[in-house]
């Protein structure tokens, strides 16, 4: 008598089709882990302002309705700032933020100093 021929007892990694199914799956969790060490470690950001070639871009929604006078202070008080990304968090008592670019730490406790005024 002759036995019948198993199957591999891992994944049959004979066949393309189940190969790339691995890998998709493999992907999304290291996405899905990637997100959320990012969620928990670096926080929430209802600021933002970048800064590209000289151009603020403002968003956030503790900025909404000043995203003029941020623009306009990056502008006329921090010319020399031709690159930089400014994340926080405003929750209505203290403003947290994380800075990164061409900012001193000069630069970086006047713009504080500002967006503490206008929010």
């Amino acid at each position: 008598m002759t036995k019948p021929r198993g199957r591999a007892s891992i994944a049959n990694m004979d066949n393309p089709a189940e190969r790339v199914v691995q890998l998709t799956f493999a992907l999304a969790a290291i996405a899905l882990v990637v997100a959320l060490a990012r969620h928990f470690l670096v926080g929430p950001c209802n600021l933002q302002i970048l800064v590209r070639k000289g151009q603020v871009d403002v968003g956030g929604l503790a900025l909404t309705g000043r995203r003029g006078q941020v623009s306009d202070f990056m502008q006329h008080h921090l010319p020399e700032v031709r690159q930089a990304r400014i994340e926080g968090y405003w929750d209505g008592r203290r403003l947290q933020l994380r800075f990164q670019g061409d900012l001193s730490p000069g630069d970086q406790q006047r713009l504080r100093n500002f967006l503490l005024t206008i929010c």
